[in-house]
């Protein structure tokens, strides 16, 4: 299809780069079945956004909004519900001990004699989707270690 520079980043300007691509391309746009974005409100949102906008012309037009942009933002939500203050903890724990050679070599002796594989901790990443779960499961696999340096 073609990677397009972008002047106007509007959905009308949107709209108009691509129905003009299309176009030059020699797609009918009566054939079009469906189109996916990422879930960024210009592209999906309800009122004058580009899915709305295509549809004015393609009415049957199926949009998908993107799963991996929809998925972080459902665990985003879920995470609102965890107790106050666990956010913090599974945020601040992995610097408050890999930042420190102690802290390094404490969780070291504890993880052997609490015999578990030794691993570093994870750090929760806000640009990297989901990377709490994976540190999250982290901190669950040292938490008696863990325990034994934070007492």
């Amino acid at each position: 299809m073609g990677l397009l520079p972008i002047a106007d980043a509007t959905a009308e300007g949107q709209k108009r780069l691509m129905l003009n691509h299309l176009s030059n391309l020699g797609v009918r746009l009566q054939k079009l079945i469906s189109i996916g974005f990422d879930n960024a409100n210009v592209n999906t949102g309800q009122q004058k956004e580009l899915g709305v906008l295509l549809r004015a012309v393609v009415p049957d037009l199926f949009i998908l909004g993107c799963a991996s942009h929809s998925l972080p933002l459902c665990s985003m939500y879920a995470a609102k519900e965890m107790p106050d203050g666990l956010d913090v903890f599974i945020r601040d724990v992995t610097p408050y001990v890999e930042n420190s050679p102690k802290g390094i070599a404490e969780l070291k002796a504890h993880q052997e004699f609490y015999h578990i594989k030794s691993h570093k901790l994870l750090q929760v990443e806000s640009t990297r989707w989901l990377s709490s779960k994976a540190a999250i499961q982290r901190i669950q696999e040292k938490w008696n270690p863990l325990l034994a340096i934070l007492d």
